[in-house]
C-alpha cells in the first residue's frame, strides 16, 4: 500500500541470513560431533515489535521426536490459523468450498475410537455460522445444535465435539445463518434445537442444563433432575449360538421394562474385535466394523414385552466366544429457554 520499504527489506534480509548461518553452524557441529553453538535454540526465530516473525526449524537437530513434533505444532499454531484444529491424535481432514459454504471431511485413522474436540475455521466470512452433518448414503443433513463460536480476537471459527469410531468419518458443512441461535454448552446429548426448546436425552444423573448466548451474554437454562435407569445385562450364558459361514449368530429373548418407553435405548457390546450386525425383533439396527459397538435400538423395541435380540459376529470358528452385552436407557428430555 505504501510502496517498497527498503529499510524493512534490508532488516528482513539480514535476519534471514542470521537464521541460515545459525543452521549451518548447527549442522557443522552435528556432523563433526562437536558441541552445539550456544546461540542455537529450538525453534530458531526472530521477532519484531510490529508482530512479524521469521521462523526456521529443523527437527533433525532435535533428537527428541516428540519434543520436535510439539515445537513444530507450536510454530504452526502461533503463525497460522488452520482450517481445522484438534488435539486428538490420528485425526485427518480435508477442506473444500461447496455451493452452500465450507465442507469438512474428518476421518479417524487410529485403531481406537476418539472423542474429538475441534475448531473449524471456514473460509466463507459470516457473523453467524451454522454447522450441519451431511450423510452420504441419502444426501440428508442434520444441524449440529451444540457449537461454540469464537470471536476474531479468540482466533475465530466454531468449536464442535463429536465421536469418531476407528475408521469412521464425518462430513460437516458450515454456512452463514444470520438468525442463528446456538447452544454453546450442554451436559446432555442434544438432538435438536428450535430456538426455544432443546430436545435430547440425559446420559448421566443430574439436572439437564444448556448455555445459550443471547445479546452477547451466556444464559444457563435447566429442567427437572433426571435419574438414569439401571442398565440391563444380557446373560452371556443364555445366548443361543448358530454358526454361519464366516461367523456366529448369538440370539436370546429379553423383556424390556414398560417405563423405558420414553427413553433412548442403546445396546452396547464389549469384547468383540470383529464386525457385528445387530437385529432386534427381526429389524436391522445396523452393522459396525469396529468399536465402539453401540446400536440405537429404540425404534425396534416393544416396551413392557418380550423382545428377540440377535448378534451376527464375524469371527473365526476357533475363536468363538459369547459376547458381553447390555442395554442402557437414557431418558428423553426437553429444556426450554425461559425469559
Amino acid at each position: 500500500e505504501r510502496g517498497r520499504d527498503r529499510a524493512l527489506e534490508t532488516l528482513i534480509g539480514k535476519d534471514s541470513r542470521l537464521i541460515i548461518e545459525d543452521l549451518y553452524q548447527a549442522y557443522d557441529a552435528l556432523e563433526g560431533n562437536a558441541p552445539m553453538p550456544p546461540t542455537i535454540g529450538y525453534p530458531v526465530f526472530r521477532e519484531y515489535l510490529s508482530g512479524g516473525r521469521l521462523c526456521c526449524y529443523q527437527p533433525r537437530l532435535n533428537p527428541d521426536y516428540q519434543d520436535a513434533r510439539l515445537r513444530v505444532r507450536q510454530i504452526l499454531h502461533e503463525s497460522l490459523s488452520p482450517n481445522f484444529e484438534t488435539l486428538s491424535e490420528n485425526i485427518s481432514y480435508s477442506h473444500r468450498i461447496s455451493n452452500n459454504g465450507d465442507l469438512f471431511f474428518v476421518l479417524n485413522e487410529g485403531a481406537e475410537s476418539s472423542r474429538v474436540n475441534a475448531r473449524l475455521r471456514p473460509l466463507v466470512a459470516a457473523k453467524s455460522l451454522e454447522a450441519s452433518e451431511l450423510f452420504a448414503d441419502d444426501g440428508s443433513a442434520k444441524i449440529i445444535p451444540v457449537a461454540v463460536p469464537y470471536t476474531p480476537d479468540e482466533g475465530g471459527g466454531i468449536g464442535l465435539t463429536f465421536e469418531l469410531a476407528s475408521g469412521q468419518s464425518r462430513f460437516i458443512e458450515m454456512r452463514a445463518e444470520p438468525n442463528l441461535q446456538t447452544i454453546e454448552r450442554a451436559n446432555f446429548e442434544v438432538q435438536s434445537f428450535d430456538g426455544q426448546t432443546a430436545f435430547g436425552w440425559m446420559t448421566q444423573n443430574g439436572t439437564p442444563q444448556i448455555a445459550v448466548r443471547h445479546n452477547k451474554k451466556i444464559v444457563w437454562h435447566a429442567s427437572k433432575r433426571i435419574t438414569i435407569p439401571t442398565p440391563i445385562l444380557l446373560d452371556s450364558d443364555n445366548w443361543i449360538d448358530t454358526v454361519f459361514f464366516g461367523g456366529t449368530e448369538y440370539s436370546q429373548n429379553l423383556t424390556i421394562p414398560a417405563d423405558w418407553k420414553d427413553c433412548r435405548v442403546f445396546l452396547e457390546i464389549a469384547g468383540v474385535g470383529n464386525s457385528v450386525q445387530c437385529l432386534v425383533n427381526s429389524g436391522d439396527a445396523g452393522l459396525k466394523i469396529s468399536a465402539p459397538f453401540r446400536f440405537d435400538v429404540t425404534l425396534l423395541l416393544a416396551f413392557g414385552a418380550s423382545n428377540d435380540f440377535a448378534l451376527r459376529v464375524w469371527q473365526s470358528v476357533d475363536t468363538q466366544y459369547s459376547p458381553l452385552a447390555r442395554l442402557v436407557a437414557y431418558p428423553s428430555i426437553a429444556v426450554k429457554i425461559t425469559p
